[in-house]
C-alpha cells in the first residue's frame, strides 16, 4: 500500500514538474515571439495596444490615465520613452521661465505619435517651427496624450494637473475615429482569468493572436477586428446631428473651454479626419461641421485638417490616398503618418503665431 502511494506521489510530482517545465518553455518561446511581433509590420497594433502600462488618476467620472513613469518601449523599431510625469518625450519641467510661451497639447494616440518617431509628431514639429519664427521667445510644446484618452479624460487631466503647468495656450486634438464612441484606454479590470492571462503572460496573447490570424486568413477577416476596422461611417459617428451621442464629444469640449476661459487661457481645437473621409469611401464631414459650429458658438478657433489632407492627396495623386494605410495614414486605425503629422504641424503655425503675437 505504501509502495503504491509512493509511486502515485512520484507520478504526480513528475507530472507537476512536466507541466511547470512546459509552461516555462512556452512562456520563454512566447516572450521571444512577442518580441519579434513587436518589431514586425503590425507591432503597434498587435502588441503595443495591449502592453501599455498605465496609471489611473481621479475618481468617478473624473478619471484619466497617464503612463507609468520612466518606462521605455520599442515597437516596429521606434523607441517610445516615457518621462517621470508619465508622458512621452523628453523630461519636462513644471517651472516656466518669464519669456517662455508654453503650449499644452492634449489628446489621444494621434498627438501621442502612434507609429511615428517622437520627432515626427506634429507637437514636436510645431515647437521647432515656432522656435524658428520666434527666436526671441522660448517656445515649449508639452504633449500630454494617452492612447485611448477621451475628450472627457483630457478635461479631467487639464483641471487636475494641466493648468498647474501654467500654459499660455491649450491645443485639443479631436480624433474623429474614436473620440465620439470611445470609452477610454484598454486597461484590464482583471475581471476574468483570461484578463489575467493576457496581462501577466506572453503565452496567452501569442496563442490567441495567432489563432485569430489563422482564422482571419482562412475564413473571415472579422475574426481579427483589430486589423479590420469597420468601413461604414456610422461605426465612427452618428449620421444625424440631433443624435444624443454627440454629447460624448461636445460636452467635454465645452468643459475644457470653460476651464480655459476661467484661467484666461485661449483654446484651439484641431480635427483629425478618418482615412475614409479622405479616400474613396467619402464619409460625410458631419463631425467637422458640428465642431466648427461649436467653435463659432464659443469663439474658439477650430482647424479642420480634412481640406489640407485632401489637397495633399490631389498633389500626390488620389491613388496614394486609397485604402486605410496610405500616404497620410500609418495604419488601419487611421493614425497619421509622418507626412500627416507634418501637415498638421504646418497648419497650426500661423494660427498659434497669431496667438503668440497677441500675448506679447
Amino acid at each position: 500500500m505504501r509502495a503504491d502511494l509512493g509511486r502515485l506521489g512520484s507520478g504526480l510530482l513528475i507530472s507537476l514538474l512536466a507541466i511547470v517545465v512546459t509552461a516555462v518553455v512556452l512562456e520563454t518561446l512566447a516572450t521571444v515571439w512577442e518580441g519579434i511581433m513587436a518589431n514586425g509590420r503590425n507591432g503597434w497594433t498587435l502588441v503595443a495596444s495591449r502592453r501599455l502600462d498605465l496609471v489611473k488618476y481621479g475618481e468617478g467620472d473624473r478619471i484619466y490615465y497617464l503612463f507609468e513613469p520612466n518606462k521605455t518601449y520599442r515597437w516596429e523599431g521606434i523607441d517610445v520613452e516615457i518621462d517621470s510625469y508619465g508622458i512621452r518625450g523628453p523630461e519636462i519641467s513644471q517651472d516656466k521661465g518669464p519669456e517662455q510661451f508654453r503650449i499644452l497639447n492634449l489628446g489621444d494616440s494621434v498627438p501621442f505619435g502612434w507609429e511615428v518617431e517622437f520627432e515626427e509628431t506634429y507637437g514636436h514639429i510645431l515647437q521647432q517651427g515656432l522656435l524658428l519664427r520666434n527666436s526671441e521667445r522660448n517656445v515649449e510644446v508639452i504633449t500630454v496624450a494617452i492612447p485611448g484618452w477621451t475628450p472627457a479624460m483630457a478635461h479631467s487631466y487639464l483641471v487636475d494637473q494641466g493648468l498647474a503647468l501654467d500654459p499660455d495656450l491649450v491645443v485639443l486634438a479631436v480624433t474623429v475615429v474614436n473620440d465620439i464612441y470611445g470609452s477610454g484606454p484598454q486597461v484590464s479590470r482583471h475581471g476574468s482569468v483570461t484578463d489575467w492571462l493576457r496581462d501577466n503572460t506572453h503565452t496567452w496573447p501569442v496563442l490567441t493572436t495567432q489563432a485569430r490570424l489563422l482564422l482571419a486568413r482562412a475564413l473571415d477577416p472579422s475574426f481579427l477586428p483589430v486589423l479590420n476596422p469597420p468601413r461604414s461611417a456610422q461605426a465612427y459617428f452618428p449620421l444625424n446631428e440631433d443624435d444624443p451621442r454627440w454629447a460624448n464629444l461636445l460636452d467635454p469640449i465645452l468643459d475644457i473651454e470653460r476651464a480655459c476661459e476661467k484661467a484666461g487661457i485661449p483654446l484651439l481645437v484641431v480635427i483629425f479626419p478618418t482615412a475614409m473621409q479622405i479616400n474613396e469611401d467619402a464619409h460625410p464631414d458631419l463631425p467637422q461641421q458640428m465642431l466648427e459650429d461649436l467653435g463659432v458658438q464659443l469663439e474658439v478657433q477650430v482647424i479642420d485638417l480634412m481640406p489640407i489632407y485632401r489637397q495633399e492627396c490631389s498633389r500626390v495623386g488620389l491613388d496614394e490616398c486609397t485604402g486605410l494605410e496610405n500616404h497620410l495614414f500609418a495604419d488601419v486605425w487611421m493614425h497619421p503618418s509622418a507626412r500627416g503629422h507634418e501637415l498638421a504641424g504646418q497648419a497650426l503655425y500661423s494660427a498659434i503665431d497669431h496667438v503668440m503675437s497677441s500675448a506679447r
